[in-house]
């Protein structure tokens, strides 16, 4: 690999490794039938346990809360059986 090459990857493994320290803001909550709600993780699209946790527990995304009263609300669909 020539070393300009090298120089690339290595950036890009440095980028993509920062762009998880900044914080992505929650834009979206899964409403379940029974009432309850979660924050989905804005890079994963996982559901979150906790509002206001700092950093997502599945792929470690630093979190943005300041515009979560302005989330949009996805209903789960409902199971038929």
């Amino acid at each position: 690999m020539p070393l300009t090459e090298e120089i690339r990857m290595r950036r890009k493994v440095r980028l993509s490794s920062v762009r998880y320290r900044l914080p992505l803001q929650v834009a979206k909550v899964l409403r379940l039938c029974r009432g309850d709600s979660y924050p989905i993780c804005p890079r994963c699209e996982c559901t979150l346990e906790r509002e206001y946790m700092h950093f997502c527990d599945r792929c470690g995304q630093h979190l943005g809360w300041a515009r979560f009263d302005f989330a949009q609300v996805i209903d789960a669909p409902r199971k038929h059986g």
